[in-house]
């Protein structure tokens, strides 16, 4: 009933991921160290989830670990304190308009994302779909991202390709600007439910537009 977890190690590469584990499935031990740890607001449906779940990221951001933390469609079912106190200790926090306005009780998404950045999340990623994205940063600037042309099938599993963009391009040491620029196109791309041998090529060649 803990966490599933995977420990990203930056010399090969490895996702770092923790999921909620069914409790009729065997239990996976808690790392004692990580670099880079991402995780999904989903953990908190968890029994024991403050303890379990939020107490062991507060350890092992003490320990260096940055914490990537994705907010997930059912935060309102969520304790809002933990919610709060994980986007506090991550380095970068993810969601979308409905998902940053239920967190801090606001009515404007754009004010739940500051608060973030208030309360000590190092950047934040808001998610508007058609309309693009904006980062928010911990000195206070702010950057918009235009949605990158598509045509658009289904919005299923955009957010979280924009998420595994943003954390692919974190690990490789890439900028934030880089990193949602890379996320606003992996999402509209995924939007057009390709196969993956044209969403691989069709990445390949964005790639090499970004190269200086």
């Amino acid at each position: 009933q803990i966490g599933e977890v995977y420990v990203l190690n930056l010399r090969d590469g490895e996702k770092a991921m923790m999921s909620y584990v069914p409790p009729d499935q065997p239990l996976r031990p808690l790392p004692a160290s990580s670099p880079l740890l991402y995780l999904s607001a989903y953990t908190l449906l968890a029994p024991n989830a403050g303890q379990q779940i939020a107490e062991t990221c507060a350890r092992l951001v003490e320990q260096g670990a940055q914490l990537v933390f994705d907010l997930a469609p059912l935060v309102q079912q969520m304790d809002t304190a933990l919610l709060q106190r994980l986007v506090a200790l991550s380095r970068i926090a993810l969601g979308n308009e409905e998902e940053w306005s239920a967190v801090f009780h606001t009515k404007h998404s754009e004010e739940g994302a500051r608060a973030a950045l208030k309360l000590g999340a190092g950047s934040v990623h808001l998610k508007r779909g058609e309309r693009g994205s904006l980062l928010f940063r911990a000195d206070g600037s702010r950057a918009e991202f235009a949605a990158q042309p598509s045509q658009p099938r289904s919005s299923a599993g955009a957010g979280d390709a924009y998420t595994a963009a943003v954390l692919a391009a974190h690990a490789s040491g890439h900028t934030e600007t880089w990193a949602a620029m890379l996320a606003s196109h992996c999402g509209a791309l995924h939007t057009e439910q390709r196969p993956d041998a044209e969403n691989i090529a069709l990445l390949q060649a964005y790639l090499t537009a970004l190269q200086p």
